[in-house]
């Protein structure tokens, strides 16, 4: 029969996945409220259940950190993610197709490169602590100590930035927070960091520029402190067509 837990002030939950079964226990993993990620050791010949181990996860886990350089390919794969549809590369595309056999990811990640490479010390990252598999989970019960660490990070968001220290204006290049993360403030407080940040670097200003058609961003940096100062429209000309006309 699979166990109940449950816990002063909140409703019962049932635990379903069995880990590990022998024949005087049965190793049960279990999630409460989203945060709590539990391991349960049931004598099966009595019925008798208590928790183990318990290790905080979900969004209490979430952190922000300066960026290392393994978080490159990660923030890169970010940016293919979260800037289909609100990038000029993207428009390009749409409406030229291939340049040079690349799509237009293989041009917008590069930019990555060049942030790192401007000013690796004012790129941030949002991270997050994925569960431990099963195999150890079992592990952390027979070695009795720290769930943690089993558990792995993972790159959720990012937000890189530039330092001017001759205008006394920085900017906000690029920013992204994957889909499945977002509508959590995670975006803002990317912003924030980034924001206190320049304001630890001594600049004035900070800037920050979005396309019209990218909904989160129009509403986001705004509600960020940001003021709109100006609009910009992007201009492509095909040389190839060009080329035709003078032959």
């Amino acid at each position: 029969m699979t166990p109940n837990l449950c816990r002063r002030n909140h409703s019962p939950h049932t635990i379903t996945k069995i880990i590990v079964q022998t024949r005087f226990s049965v190793i049960y993993g279990a999630t409460l409220n989203g945060n709590y990620l539990c391991i349960l050791i049931g004598k099966a010949h009595r019925g008798e259940w208590k928790i183990r181990k318990r290790n905080t996860l979900g969004r209490n886990t979430m952190q922000i950190r300066k960026f290392q350089a393994s978080d490159r390919e990660p923030i890169k794969v970010i940016t293919a993610i979260c800037f289909e549809g609100v990038s000029v590369d993207h428009a390009i595309e749409q409406r030229h197709g291939l340049v040079n056999g690349h799509d237009w990811r293989y041009r917008k990640v590069r930019h990555i490169d060049s942030d790192i490479a401007a000013n690796a010390d004012g790129i941030f990252v949002a991270v997050v602590q994925d569960a431990p598999t099963a195999e150890s989970l079992v592990q952390g019960v027979e070695e009795v100590e720290p769930l943690q660490a089993q558990m792995t990070e993972q790159v959720i968001g990012y937000i890189t930035t530039r330092i001017d220290h001759d205008t006394l204006i920085g900017g906000i290049p690029n920013l992204g927070v994957l889909p499945a993360y977002r509508g959590q403030g995670i975006g803002r407080k990317l912003i924030e960091t980034a924001i206190a940040y320049a304001k630890a670097q001594g600049m004035a200003f900070v800037r920050i520029e979005t396309l019209a058609h990218n909904a989160i961003g129009q509403t986001l940096y705004p509600s960020c402190g940001f003021v709109e100062v100006a609009r910009q429209v992007h201009y492509v000309l095909p040389l190839d067509d060009l080329r035709e006309e003078e032959k």
